[in-house]
């Protein structure tokens, strides 16, 4: 298990994305801000990319990265205390 950072840039943001949203939130999920999700999850990164691209179109990007327990942020919000939370699985 880790935590994992899923962000985006959607070629054509106007386009119905529900799927791309349905298929993050079949993890423990966090939204943390508009293009960025947190996701507390046993697969490996490019198994989430390879899941996530389905829904993708053509012109958009995803990147998917591996966190480390040692992170920092500028505003403490619900994000921060999902992150925080003794729950997350950190590797």
């Amino acid at each position: 298990m880790s935590v994992l950072l899923v962000t985006y840039d959607l070629d054509e943001p106007s386009r119905n994305y529900d799927g791309l949203i349905k298929a993050i939130k079949k993890r423990t999920w966090c939204h943390a801000l508009d293009s960025v999700w947190f996701l507390d999850t046993a697969d490996d990164p490019a198994t989430v990319r390879d899941e996530l691209s389905k829904e993708l179109d053509k012109g958009d990007q995803l990147y998917v990265f591996r966190l480390r327990k040692h992170w920092a942020a500028h505003k403490k919000d619900s994000a921060t205390e999902w992150l925080k939370s003794n729950s997350r699985t950190w590797d």
